[in-house]
């Protein structure tokens, strides 16, 4: 008798297995609720047909997370356009370009270089320009210098001027002198803007540009 109980004390795991065998029944391991986590699923295990309809709800889904493509087209709806600004100055209307010379006279700028006609066809100021090549020199044991202005119907436009000034006697210079301005609000119609050149003393002096190019833009009022 005690030979039997050793006996099956000893393989008492061998005959458990025998009769699970024999059986046929099947054990189920039963998992304590809540004990499955993140750690125990497999990557992309969970997929769009185990998840049930409506499981995912608004309380769910993290804020400011999803995008418009997450979408289905129409789903999103674009709100009511805003108010229109304000309207903006009015910009440039007209431009004009010459270089022809019709000569004339105006105190303090005797010598006319290039002038030309504009017809604008609505009021505004001119933003005026040019540019002369001049060579100074005087003939006297004196500083001297050439300058520059450009003018609107015989009126000079305030910070339009340039110089070209000797620093030393008997110096000869070769420079480029550059104008430009804005002149005050002209009324619609022509009007003559010219570049004209004087001189402080009396001296010898030329200019490489026979007839110095003017430019204007009309700016609006």
């Amino acid at each position: 008798m005690n030979r039997l109980v050793r006996h099956l004390r000893s393989n008492v795991v061998a005959y458990a297995a025998l009769f699970v065998a024999l059986g046929g029944t099947a054990y189920a391991l039963t998992l304590p609720p809540k004990s499955v986590g993140t750690r125990e699923l497999k990557s992309n295990a969970v997929t769009k047909k185990k998840i049930k309809r409506g499981a995912v709800t608004t309380r769910k889904v993290r804020n400011a997370t999803l995008l418009g493509e997450d979408f289905a087209p129409g789903v999103l709806l674009k709100g009511d356009t805003g108010p229109t600004g304000a309207t903006g100055p009015t910009g440039p209307t007209a431009a004009y370009y010459s270089v022809n010379s019709d000569g004339g006279d105006t105190t303090g700028y005797p010598t006319e270089e290039s002038s030309m006609s504009v017809n604008l066809p609505t009021a505004g100021r001119l933003l005026v320009f040019s540019h002369d090549h001049a060579s100074v020199g005087c003939n006297a044991s004196v500083l001297c210098s050439s300058y520059w202005g450009l003018f609107v119907d015989g009126r000079l436009i305030n910070g339009s001027t340039d110089a070209i000034e000797t620093e030393r006697v008997n110096e000869y210079k070769i420079e480029t002198a550059h104008m430009i301005g804005i002149s005050g609000v002209l009324s619609a119609g022509p009007h003559t803007v010219s570049l004209r050149r004087g001189n402080n003393v009396n001296f010898c002096c030329g200019t490489s540009d026979p007839s110095p190019p003017i430019g204007a833009v009309l700016l609006g009022s």
